[in-house]
């Protein structure tokens, strides 16, 4: 099965936004015309729609989500059936299956983007059936709320709360428009509408599985490629760590890393939930690496947020390194097969092959970080470890930190792990000085 299309050859976002602009306008004006809406009230509506469709082109190019594989094709078709599904529907406005273009753009590209999408089909849905003004916030609240939990609609583990969720939600928004008279909340109409949820729900998901087996990531599957995030120091002498030639970054690498971040299955927070799939695994596989890993990934995280390096990274980097384990082979290979098969991003393969000095040599500040975490904490437990056993478990143990930290460094240092890393002496030292008052 193809893959979709890369950014190269998506749609210009001018010829994007113009035609989905004259669409628009189109449908605004004929529903405007049919309903004997004054002209200044058409025009106020066409250019308020023209707004939000231009704030959200502008949050396209601003984000890059236009470099999304496929985005121009995928956001043209679900803006325009929409369309079509609310000129359909004019007449049963608790027919609301259209909320499932908003929410399929959240799920799919972005949550915001899914904020200006949904509210540009409210604002065309209110005229086409002339709906009155709670009518109208009932559809602002219940298309927000779809929007924010888009994230939890990803997961198969959280549908089905995220969705009982939502339709609870609505049942108190329908009884608040019936004010509060059981009889009218609970008929027909509101069936339909209660059911038009939960089908752009399940139709949502169910999309996203789709375009997720098509947009399988480019750089995933090649953790060997130069990581965005390693940057040379401005100015050569502040770093004591050289680099070499061949481990620059050029323009295709950038951009190449640039595609891969953002063609990834998920987004930063879902990767660092500890409800995520895949970590879920490693807890039922071993509690025990699965508490080492949370624990790695706070340290490092925080360690990283002195330095300014990118804390996100060196905690999602944490919480992976050891994934592997999972299979009970050789860890490194199969949690790099794992990370490739959830589609994760490509700085976490980078990260499991250079956490261990054995295999590869850290080439970012994160993975630098992440294998220093890994040598002082297991260092410190052995020693810990040590002591209880040889005095039966009745000292008490005091295991002094800045001997740990002192020969941890310098056993890095003298042996070159740091060398690609990018670290500069500035935040070597910085590094130091935090593991030393942890």
């Amino acid at each position: 099965m193809k893959h979709l299309s890369t950014a190269g050859k998506n749609l210009p976002i001018s010829s994007l936004g113009g035609i989905l602009g004259i669409l628009s306008v189109f449908v605004i004006v004929f529903f405007g015309r049919m309903n004997g809406v004054e002209l200044t009230t058409v025009l106020k509506l066409c250019v308020l729609s023209i707004v939000l469709l231009f704030i959200a082109l502008f949050y396209i190019t601003y984000q890059k989500i236009k470099e999304l594989p496929g985005f121009s094709v995928i956001f043209t078709l679900i803006y325009i059936s929409s369309l079509l599904i609310i000129m359909f529907t004019k007449e049963r406005p608790e027919l609301t299956v259209w909320m499932s273009g908003g929410l399929l753009i959240a799920i799919l590209f972005n949550m915001y983007l899914g904020f200006f999408v949904m509210f540009n089909f409210i604002l065309i849905t209110s005229l086409a059936g002339g709906l009155d003004i709670e009518y109208i916030v009932y559809l602002l609240i219940l298309g927000t709320f779809m929007c924010l939990l888009s994230s939890f609609m990803k997961r198969i583990t959280t549908l089905g709360y995220t969705a009982i969720i939502i339709l609870s939600m609505q049942l108190i928004l329908i009884f608040i428009i019936n004010n509060f008279i059981m009889q009218n909340s609970l008929n027909i109409t509101a069936l339909y509408s209660l059911v038009s949820s939960l089908v752009s729900i399940g139709f949502s998901y169910w999309m996203y599985t789709i375009y997720i087996k098509k947009a399988k990531p480019v750089l995933v599957t090649q953790g060997d490629e130069p990581n965005l995030w390693k940057k040379e120091s401005n100015d050569r002498n502040d770093s004591i760590f050289t680099e070499s030639e061949s481990n620059k970054l050029t323009a295709d690498n950038i951009a190449a890393e640039i595609s891969a971040e953002n063609t990834q299955a998920y987004n930063m927070d879902e990767i660092l939930d500890t409800e995520f799939p895949l970590l879920l695994r490693l807890k039922q596989h071993s509690i025990k690496v699965y508490k080492h890993s949370l624990l790695i990934s706070e340290i490092a995280g925080m360690a990283a947020k002195a330095v300014g390096a990118d804390e996100n990274k060196a905690k999602a980097g944490g919480l992976y390194h050891e994934i592997g384990r999972i299979e009970n082979k050789e860890y490194i290979e199969e949690g790099v097969k794992l990370v490739e098969e959830y589609h994760l991003p490509a700085f976490i393969v980078d990260i499991i092959r250079q956490h261990n000095i054995k295999y590869e040599k850290p080439k970012s500040p994160e993975a630098a970080i992440i294998m220093i975490t890994i040598s002082i904490i297991a260092t410190k437990e052995y020693l810990e470890k040590q002591v209880k056993s040889n005095s039966g478990g009745k000292q008490s143990v005091n295991i002094p930190i800045e001997k740990i930290v002192d020969n941890v460094f310098q056993m890095r240092l003298t042996r070159g792990s740091l060398d690609e890393s990018g670290l500069t002496l500035k935040q070597y030292n910085q590094l130091k000085e935090f593991f030393l008052h942890m």
